[in-house]
């Protein structure tokens, strides 16, 4: 299976009330067995697999363990203390890799959760966004396409 993203461009609008661009005109196709992540300007970020990905349990449940790791660190650097050391090497990493000035990346971080779980109901209401627009033939219910037993896993490796 290929998935294929053309000319994606994503604003939002932050607590201040100021445009953030997330996305500017990313293309790109993800073919099988390929992993891909997107970090935008502004921090936001999104990640992309084929499905067979996920066929290799072992191989899932070690990137899962990894991806929690990281979203310990980023929630303990970021989300909590939102100064320091730790919180610096975040905003530098994010400026590195996205080009976005780091006066712009300090003005805030989105919420994630620190074990990397999903927001319950917030892939329905994404979903359903996407059908309301024409873009998905159908409303998709989330227990359809979110498998929590790799995360489940790999939280039994880190505790």
């Amino acid at each position: 299976m290929r998935v294929v993203i053309d000319r994606v461009s994503k604003t939002y609008v932050d607590r201040r009330g100021q445009a953030v661009d997330a996305l500017g005109e990313v293309s790109l196709a993800v073919e099988s067995e390929e992993f891909v992540a997107l970090l935008g300007p502004s921090g936001c970020g999104a990640v992309l697999y084929s499905h067979k990905f996920a066929l290799d349990r072992a191989r899932a449940v070690a990137f899962m363990k990894g991806y929690v790791k990281s979203s310990r660190h980023y929630f303990d650097a970021v989300l909590r203390k939102r100064s320091g050391p730790e919180f610096d090497e975040v905003v530098a990493i994010t400026a590195k890799h996205t080009g976005a000035r780091p006066d712009l990346i300090r003005r805030g971080f989105p919420y994630q959760d620190r074990d990397g779980r999903l927001m319950p109901g917030d892939i329905e209401r994404q979903t359903a966004w996407w059908y309301a627009q024409g873009l998905i033939k159908a409303p998709i219910a989330e227990r359809d396409v979110v498998d929590e037993s790799f995360l489940r896993e790999a939280l039994k490796g880190l505790q």
